[in-house]
């Protein structure tokens, strides 16, 4: 018997032809498959870019919403610092006019004060304030004052001249003589006392 030849040998069995014949036909999608793997990530994006448009429309909405609420208070803000502005001005103006009138209340104050201590002193010209003259009468040791009222101012200026010529020690119980002035004359005197003190060391009179 002959060997089989190099064709027999090649020669795929029967069985094994159909399945490679069946594997070689690849199957066809059906359109129904194919028309939906295509519409998915269509359908998809249309809704992504539906959503992203509905946020982008919520934002500016609600964006304009509080920049219109954000104008709105910048101008009540700004009608509140107009009117207290318009007040505080107001207020300076009264101000201003109320300081004036004090001043001019206070020259007026100071003019009449000084009529008053005038008329004071006009009153007592003709008075002579002996200094430590008397004991009080709960102390006799304690020295008081005493006021002279004098019918003629001129008999007052000649026991003032007189006092200030004598040394205090020969007067009785060394008293002193002054002339009867009013509170605010004395007070003002004693104000004066440094410059007068230094007049006197000067030998500079006065007046």
């Amino acid at each position: 018997m002959s060997p089989p030849s190099v064709k027999q040998q090649l020669q795929t069995p029967t069985m094994f032809q159909r399945r490679t014949t069946e594997t070689a036909q690849q199957p066809a999608l059906l359109p129904c498959a194919e028309h939906n793997l295509d519409s998915e990530p269509q359908v998809s994006s249309a809704d992504t870019q539906a959503a992203l448009h509905a946020v982008q429309k919520l934002f500016k909405t609600e964006l304009k919403a509080a920049v219109a609420e954000f104008s709105l208070q910048i101008r009540e803000l700004g009608d509140r610092v107009d009117r207290l502005e318009y007040t505080a001005d107001g207020h300076a103006a009264a101000l201003q006019e109320d300081q004036k009138l004090i001043a001019s209340h206070q020259a007026q104050m100071a003019q009449l004060e000084n009529k008053v201590e005038d008329l004071e002193n006009r009153s007592r010209r003709g008075n002579l304030r002996v200094r430590e003259a008397l004991g009080c009468p709960w102390n006799p040791n304690l020295p008081r004052d005493i006021v002279l009222k004098l019918h003629h101012v001129e008999v007052r200026d000649l026991a003032l001249q007189a006092a200030r010529a004598v040394n205090k020690d020969t007067l009785p119980q060394q008293m002193q003589l002054y002339a009867h002035l009013a509170p605010a004359t004395l007070q003002k005197s004693r104000l004066l006392k440094p410059v007068t003190a230094l007049l006197i060391q000067h030998k500079i009179k006065y007046r």
